[in-house]
């Protein structure tokens, strides 16, 4: 079994290091794949060694056993770890993460103390190891365990929808092959829990080629989007700008716990892919309207304003039909119709007001206004910084829903990082 998990942790290693290249994986992953391989190598070492007594002096025998231990508590740690980092995110602050280290140190320094008491027991299938040292290590893999389910469950708004499922099964695969090695100590599952976590992660969450097709499709849509900005005589910069701004503006929500039901990672995600679509109707706009150097009449504008009804049409006949995810096809839907909508109802195309506009279009609604001002238009010069700040204050409450808009001041600096080009998602 050993050798089996080994081989299935080296080809995904293998894989990952060969798609994986200019693709951003979480490093906490990186380092489980790492110590599940060697957890296995060791786990078959222990099982060699303790059947080999006669050949095999005891220190080295320990040895393996102590590494085993080390790396499998190691290895099941990590996966509380990674967990804590796509729900919650891991803290920057050090007493936390100090304090989120002691348990790991203590256990480990337990686990060496009594690693002179462990004994070799001939079972009836192979020989295994039991004392205090095997006790505390796999007592501590049980409770990291079921830490991880915790982080899990209460943090599962932030993990996608789709591999939720999967996921728990992973999760649950783990434990049990856990439980039933701390049960039947002959049957050494533990390898088998760690692969089975590894794999689970690797295929829903850190696989190369899926993290490349996301961001081929993101790319593919920027261009886009891109495509129709330059007939405005704009750069493209709003597109990515915009999405920066939404981003940011979402995190920001998050980290105040505003909206924490809807801000679901599927929400953020789909909000993310609709944003830089959110100007698509200006395809249908003509170039003499968007390309004019002046103001617009009064009939011009009449038509400038179509866009939004336009986008809202091409995004359900370009993804409305055949869309595997119409939840995506909502969200994009409703950010290019209502993001000139305004809370005091004076905007367009409906004129509906306060939070009847839905979250994503009042999101976008900010950040759209926002780079509007704060870029070179064909019409005008780019307005000052603190002037662009001004236009979103004196809009709380009027222009923009007032707890976006405050959010989105309180976060200057973070702000000025994008609009300076230093700062990425």
């Amino acid at each position: 079994m050993q050798v089996a998990c080994f081989c299935i942790l080296v080809i995904t290693g293998l894989q990952s290091l060969r798609d994986g290249k200019n693709v951003d994986c979480s490093m906490v992953f990186d380092v489980l794949h790492v110590v599940a391989e060697l957890a296995v190598i060791f786990d078959a070492l222990t099982v060699w060694s303790v059947n080999n007594q006669e050949i095999v002096p005891r220190t080295l025998n320990l040895y393996f056993h102590f590494f085993f231990f080390i790396l499998m508590v190691t290895g099941v740690y990590l996966v509380c770890l990674y967990f804590l980092e796509i729900t919650f995110g891991i803290t920057s602050k050090k007493r936390k993460r100090f304090l989120l280290s002691v348990p790991y140190v203590v256990v480990i320094f337990l686990v060496a103390v009594n690693m002179k008491d462990l004994e070799f027991i001939q079972g009836k299938v192979t020989s295994y190891s039991m004392g205090m040292a095997p006790v505390i290590s796999f007592a501590f893999v049980a409770v990291l365990w079921f830490a991880a389910y915790v982080l899990f469950f209460t943090g599962y708004r932030k993990v996608e929808r789709h591999i939720r499922t999967s996921m728990v099964i992973s999760l649950t695969a783990g434990t049990v092959c856990t439980m039933l090695q701390l049960i039947f100590p002959e049957i050494l599952s533990t390898s088998l829990a760690l692969t089975i976590m590894v794999m689970g992660i690797y295929l829903n969450l850190e696989n190369p080629a899926y993290k490349k097709y996301l961001q081929n499709t993101k790319n593919m849509v920027e261009n886009f989007s891109t495509l129709i900005e330059n007939r405005d005589d704009s750069t493209g910069g709003h597109v990515k700008r915009t999405t920066l701004y939404v981003n940011l503006i979402m995190n920001e929500m998050v980290k105040n716990g505003k909206y924490k039901k809807k801000l679901t990672r599927d929400y953020m995600n789909y909000v993310l892919q609709a944003a830089p679509m959110h100007d698509i109707g200006k395809v249908a706009i003509p170039d003499s309207i968007l390309q004019k150097k002046g103001p617009l009449s009064p009939e011009e504008f009449a038509i400038m304003k179509t866009h939004t009804i336009r986008g809202g049409d091409i995004i359900q006949e370009t993804f409305g039909c055949n869309s595997d995810d119409p939840d995506f096809v909502e969200i994009a839907f409703k950010v290019c119709q209502f993001h000139h909508e305004k809370w005091n109802g004076k905007g367009y195309p409906e004129g509906i007001s306060g939070t009847y506009i839905p979250l994503c279009a009042r999101i976008m609604a900010v950040a759209d206004v926002f780079d509007a001002v704060s870029a070179k238009r064909c019409y005008r010069d780019a307005m000052p910084l603190d002037k662009c700040f001004e236009i979103i204050k004196e809009g709380k409450g009027a222009d923009f829903d007032p707890e976006i808009a405050e959010i989105f001041l309180n976060a200057r600096p973070k702000v000025e990082k994008i609009y300076y080009g230093n700062m990425t998602i």
